[in-house]
């Protein structure tokens, strides 16, 4: 089959970007290769609290979350009801989360991974030193809870082994707006799956090959499932001048890329817990 990329050089590739590729093709296609946007802009008291997290953190010890609320507000103007909902969800996170930090070792880091022939980049929320070792948190604000796997959180925790010299022995999702955390069991042998699945999901992008829908767990929080001929048995018209693109479109209904989308490296190992119980 052609190489359609052969010769070029590494190109940046976010880690949400690698992501969509390894667990719908169909989808990379609408959201990366045509530029088909969905969805709103998040929501400003999602930012806020973000922000008010991440800056309590990046001065820990030398500020109170009143005070990164406040700055966070400052930047992002909110109403009042609002405001205090930002507070109360971040002084809940200072309550149950920070008594378990011993260090904080990074907040907000740019990271790059290289993997074959592109550069993954993104952005690490935090690493901290707890008393069950180095674990690495990604912060999330959404108040309905979208697909979440391992996968990320692996390529995220081979940007901190470029960083700190080690794997986190802990990944996690903390859910800010819902009050839980996604924590996997993280390390070297961890890492190690999830860099095998990037580099097979990388080298798909060297190939010309249809890009057929791939149906999983992830299909129910999909943004573009009104265009799906899997979840839509009569999808709508893409947003486009160029219908013959997808001429003769076909799915791959339970094909690989699904059985692997589902299982990282670290998926085995997933449990779902209270902030509150993180800190025994």
């Amino acid at each position: 089959m052609y190489n359609r990329r052969k010769g070029r050089r590494s190109h940046p590739f976010t880690v949400s970007r690698l992501q969509a590729l390894r667990l719908c093709p169909y989808r990379y296609h609408l959201q990366y290769e045509l530029g088909i946007r969905v969805g709103g802009r998040a929501s400003r008291q999602g930012i806020a609290l973000h922000a008010a997290v991440a800056g309590f953190l990046l001065r820990w010890g030398k500020t109170t979350m009143e005070t990164e609320v406040a700055r966070a507000v400052a930047q992002k103007p909110i109403d009042a009801r609002d405001r205090a909902r930002v507070l109360e969800l971040a002084k809940g996170f200072q309550a149950l989360m920070a008594p378990r930090i011993k260090q904080v070792l990074a907040v907000e880091k740019p990271i790059t991974v290289a993997i074959e022939h592109i550069a993954v980049v993104g952005r690490v929320d935090t690493v901290v030193e707890t008393d069950r070792g180095l674990e690495l948190w990604d912060l999330k604000t959404a108040r309905r809870r979208g697909y979440l796997d391992a996968f990320p959180l692996g390529i995220y925790a081979l940007g901190v082994k470029g960083m700190l010299g080690r794997v986190p022995d802990r990944w996690a999702y903390i859910n800010l707006g819902q009050g839980n955390a996604e924590v996997y069991m993280g390390g070297e042998e961890m890492a190690a799956g999830v860099i095998d699945e990037a580099r097979q999901t990388a080298r798909r992008l060297l190939l010309i090959a249809p890009q057929h829908p791939n149906p999983g767990a992830w299909c129910r929080s999909c943004p573009y499932r009104r265009w799906c001929p899997v979840t839509h048995p009569q999808p709508e018209p893409l947003p486009t001048h160029q219908p013959w693109l997808w001429s003769g479109l076909t799915t791959n209904k339970g094909g690989d890329h699904g059985q692997k989308g589902g299982n990282s490296g670290a998926e085995t190992t997933r449990e779902m817990v209270s902030l509150g119980s993180l800190e025994t």
